[in-house]
């Protein structure tokens, strides 16, 4: 007679321990491993946003989209806030084409937003585009505007009409006026966490004319191992390492109005100042 002898209780509790123990080394490399994969979905969509954002000033005489989510019609062309042109998306609108507030929003009237601006037929109406898949908000929320586009298009590039007040930040209104367009960034990674979505467009002073010194007003996003996404009015995208800690500190909190303390020796805000095109710059 065979007797089948089984695991006592002592080698089983140093299995678990052993197993434990692997997935402790291993979670940390299958985190970098997911925000990787991550980030090359979100590097494909920058790349298709840019594309489109070039198709548009194509066909349209040299004029870009605009920059900001104020709202514009896009049937009738009516134009809010002194719009030049459409904007890239939309404000979110409930079933009746009323603009919500920011407290009510739902998931569907972002996404009427989105297919109401003036990229989406240029994305071959692909919603995916707008959104990195390590953008952890939630899609809807309660008191609270719930997060789904990803990316915000540079200020200056026909966005915030408060620029126009400064001679040094006079907006971008035309793709041929760019200078050094392969070093001017078009689409940032953002993540407003305070608010729950991304308010308007991404907007970064480098004259100190608003009350940010050496810093910026909106957040940006660092959802790839302390990597972001940026695509250039040149046509290209790149994955930018983040080298300053208080940088992807801030950027981790989703903090608005980030004033860096190191100043001109940030690198990481000296090639954010350097990537903005407007008027006065170099």
């Amino acid at each position: 007679m065979k007797i089948y002898k089984g695991f006592t209780l002592i080698e089983l509790l140093i299995v678990i321990a052993i197993i434990a123990l692997l997935l402790t080394i291993l979670a940390p490399a299958l985190q970098v491993a997911k925000q990787q994969a991550t980030g090359s979905v979100c590097l494909g969509n920058q790349y298709a946003l840019i594309r489109a954002w070039l198709e548009y000033a194509d066909i349209s005489k040299d004029y870009i989209i605009g920059g900001d989510t104020i709202g514009t019609d896009w049937e009738t062309g009516t134009i809010f806030g002194n719009r030049q042109h459409f904007d890239w998306v939309d404000y979110p609108q409930d079933e009746a084409g009323n603009y919500v507030q920011p407290a009510n929003m739902t998931y569907e009237d972002r996404v009427r937003g989105i297919e109401r601006g003036g990229l989406y037929k240029f994305l071959n109406r692909k919603l995916k585009a707008y959104h990195c898949p390590g953008d952890d908000r939630k899609f809807a929320g309660t008191g609270v505007a719930a997060g789904y586009r990803s990316y915000s298009v540079q200020g200056v590039l026909n966005g915030h009409d408060w620029w126009a007040e400064y001679a040094q930040m006079q907006p971008i209104r035309k793709l041929g006026t760019i200078k050094f367009p392969e070093s001017k960034y078009v689409f940032v990674e953002e993540s407003e966490k305070e608010q729950g979505h991304n308010h308007r467009s991404w907007a970064l002073d480098p004259y100190g004319l608003v009350p940010i010194a050496n810093g910026w007003w909106d957040p940006v996003a660092i959802f790839h191992n302390k990597k972001s996404t940026l695509s250039f009015t040149d046509g290209h995208a790149i994955m930018y390492n983040w080298q300053c800690e208080v940088v992807i500190e801030a950027s981790m909190e989703g903090r608005k109005q980030f004033s860096c303390p190191d100043g001109a020796h940030c690198p990481d805000l000296v090639y954010m100042q350097q990537g903005v095109a407007h008027g006065g710059h170099l």
